[in-house]
């Protein structure tokens, strides 16, 4: 048997089956060939039309793809004009508002450059009013006191001149210009009182010196000298303060600032007080020192924090008190120590105030 064979690439396989017949049984040929001709054909996914098949689908799907590649490049180009578009109406809408917010700061600083002036002219004319009240009344009676030395004075020169002078007359013109000349010097010396208080208002006097200061020692001092030179009120004393609290500030300011504090206690706070106490209470942080002050006296009533820490404020207007003593602490704590002065309305056993100070200050104390 001969098989041929002949094979083209996507054309059907060709076979050719030549057979010979023999006999076995005398092992001869016959001579004679049958052909036998055979077409196979090659499977279908190696056929001419699935190969064409193939290449249609890889070239779909390549078009496919950048087609939707393109779609995305487009989309995102759009995407960042309308963001860039975005950007800039933001810009120019925070510009905008930057412009107006500039326009409104300047406005606020004007407007509160304007309330200082009006708060530090309504200030002023207030402490002037203060001023000419208080010196009002002494300088009244200085000059009452005056003009009737000079009444008294021309008629004893009108009675010497007539000859007319007696020596009751004398005795009683020398007791009226004596009167006159004791209301003047009592009066004088209220006068001078008034304008060295007036004085201590300032921030602005002789440069002092800072040091180093143990707390506990300078409130153990002022304590001592408070029993010495006050010893008839019998002022119980109650210190709470670390032995080791130093700060480095103006000893003096702070002695003066305690002084008025106790001061303002005596006279107002334990008017009509039998059993007298204060309380000082010192404590730190990292920064900073806190003293708070208490007595047991009478408090303030009718009066916000505020009205208490003006000039001439005072709960006995018409006793010789002019109202200046929480000022002035107030003026020497922030103006000159670099603190702060917060007073307790809602404390009702008596009055309390908190100074705090940094633990050290800065710069000269003026």
């Amino acid at each position: 048997m001969l098989i041929q064979t002949y094979d083209k690439p996507f054309s059907p396989a060709f076979l050719q089956v030549n057979i010979r017949c023999a006999k076995l049984a005398q092992g001869q040929w016959n001579g004679d060939i049958v052909e036998l001709p055979i077409n196979i054909l090659p499977a279908p996914w190696l056929s001419w039309w699935a190969y064409t098949l193939y290449i249609l689908t890889i070239f779909l799907i390549t078009f496919s793809y950048l087609y939707q590649r393109r779609l995305q490049f487009v989309a995102l180009q759009n995407s960042e004009q309308k963001l860039s578009i975005l950007n800039q109406e933001l810009e120019q809408r925070v510009a905008s508002r930057t412009s107006e917010l500039s326009e409104t700061l300047s406005d606020l600083k004007n407007t509160q450059h304007q309330l200082v002036e009006s708060e530090k002219q309504a200030s002023l004319v207030g402490v002037v009013s203060g001023v000419a009240h208080e010196l009002n009344t002494p300088l009244g009676n200085i000059l009452t006191a005056t003009s009737n030395n000079q009444m008294v004075l021309s008629d004893l020169y009108k009675n010497m001149a007539e000859q007319t002078l007696t020596r009751e007359k004398f005795t009683k013109t020398k007791e009226l210009i004596e009167s006159a000349i004791n209301l003047t010097l009592d009066n004088t010396n209220k006068a001078i009182k008034l304008v060295q208080s007036f004085k201590a208002l300032s921030t602005h006097e002789l440069t002092t010196q800072n040091t180093t200061i143990n707390i506990y020692s300078l409130l153990r001092q002022i304590e001592q000298q408070t029993l010495t030179l006050r010893s008839p009120l019998d002022i119980k004393f109650l210190i709470d303060c670390d032995e080791k609290i130093n700060i480095f500030s103006a000893q003096d300011i702070l002695e003066d600032i305690f002084t008025q504090l106790i001061e303002n206690s005596t006279l107002h706070g334990f008017a009509n007080q039998d059993k007298k106490s204060i309380s000082i209470l010192a404590f730190t942080d990292s920064t900073q020192i806190t003293i708070t002050y208490r007595d047991n006296g009478c408090g303030i009533t009718n009066a916000t924090p505020e009205q208490i820490l003006e000039p001439f404020f005072t709960t006995k207007r018409g006793e010789q008190h002019t109202g200046l003593g929480l000022t002035v602490v107030f003026n020497k704590v922030t103006h000159r120590l670099q603190g702060n002065v917060v007073i307790n309305d809602n404390y009702n056993d008596g009055f309390e105030l908190s100074i705090t100070l940094p633990l050290s200050i800065t710069g000269s104390t003026k």
